[in-house]
């Protein structure tokens, strides 16, 4: 494996914002997740990003893919991921509003409903700010992503091993050689590039030698709190 020749590639995908940017302007990013296969003689690192997409109006699955074999590297799919239920919709549908309220909502992951009835000190535990009224619009869209993972987790919302295998084509001889969410990603609005960032070189090394051991997760900061630059007002 040529490392410097893979960190190269890895810099001129992000120099041209091909790759993940956490505190994307256009998506209100909730959680990030890392998957890195390897095979006898090709790699491949996957990086899920959920968030909620202004521009598609929905919350989403943004996928991006890094490898020797695949046949399109950086931005791979957007995938919608959650949805309003009928009964207690989200967004307006006759003036196209968002109407969610805090203190009672409800959304729908792969035709599930889950339903919501928190306590104001719940969101602010998480360090979501709501307005102390409840009401239409008092909870924004990013917080209802946001809150569904502090409380439920990620397990519905990122790819399934074989979902994932198929959006990128995978030879079914690579095997998942490690899956984390916690690692220290880079600042690529910033100007930071992969080659300069601990996790990525240490997990390009570590491929090399097939050893999981070798990487470093330096100082994970993948939670959205340390993407988020919005300010709060009550």
């Amino acid at each position: 494996m040529d490392i410097q020749l893979a960190l190269s590639d890895l810099d001129k995908h992000a120099s041209e914002f091909n790759f993940p940017v956490l505190d994307n302007a256009y998506v209100d990013m909730a959680a990030a997740r890392l998957t890195a296969f390897r095979g006898v003689m090709d790699w491949a690192i996957a990086f899920e990003v959920l968030g909620y997409s202004i521009n598609e109006g929905t919350f989403v699955n943004d996928l991006y893919a890094f490898g020797s074999s695949l046949l399109k590297e950086g931005f791979v799919s957007s995938t919608p991921i959650m949805s309003s239920a009928p009964s207690s919709p989200l967004i307006d549908q006759e003036t196209g509003a968002w109407i969610a309220d805090w203190e009672q909502w409800r959304v729908i992951i792969k035709g599930k409903s889950y339903e919501f009835t928190p306590a104001r000190e719940e969101y602010l535990s998480q360090g979501l700010h709501v307005p102390i009224k409840g009401g239409a619009g008092s909870l924004r869209e990013s917080q209802v992503l946001r809150f569904f993972v502090c409380r439920k987790g990620t397990g519905e919302l990122f790819m399934k091993e074989d979902e994932l295998r198929g959006e990128l084509r995978l030879d079914p001889q690579m095997i998942v050689f490690l899956q984390t969410e916690q690692w220290q990603h880079p600042d690529v609005a910033g100007e930071e590039k992969p080659s300069e960032n601990v996790s990525i070189c240490s997990l390009l090394k570590a491929l090399d030698l097939n050893s999981p051991a070798v990487f470093q997760k330096g100082f994970s900061n993948t939670h959205w709190r340390h993407w988020d630059s919005s300010t709060h007002t009550d």
